[in-house]
C-alpha cells in the first residue's frame, strides 16, 4: 500500500480528531471532501506489505476514535434536530 495514501487518511482522520476536539464541527464538511477520496485511494491501493501492517492497525484505531468522537457530537445534538423536525421522530 502506497505510504502516501496512508499519509493522507492519516492527516485526514487526525483533522477529523482534532476538529471534534476543538468543537469545530464546522470544519467537518471541508475535511469530509477530502476524506472521502482518502479513505478511496486506501481502499484502491494494493495489498498491504508486511511493513504496513502497523501502520493500519493505527489508522484502525483512529478511525474509531474519529467516529467515536462523532458519534458523541450525534448523540448530543440529536434532541435539537428532533424538536426541529416538523413531525415527531418515531420512539420506541
Amino acid at each position: 500500500m502506497p505510504s502516501r495514501a496512508l499519509a493522507s487518511l492519516d492527516e485526514m482522520l487526525q483533522a477529523v480528531i482534532d476538529s471534534a476536539e476543538r468543537g469545530e464541527w464546522d470544519q467537518l464538511d471541508q475535511i469530509a471532501g477530502r476524506l472521502i477520496p482518502a479513505l478511496t485511494a486506501v481502499c484502491e491501493a494494493p495489498p498491504v506489505r508486511a511493513g504496513d501492517s502497523t501502520k493500519v492497525t493505527a489508522l484502525l484505531l483512529k478511525l474509531q476514535t474519529a467516529i467515536d468522537r462523532c458519534e458523541v457530537r450525534q448523540a448530543q445534538i440529536s434532541p435539537l434536530l428532533d424538536a426541529l423536525s416538523p413531525t415527531p421522530p418515531d420512539r420506541p
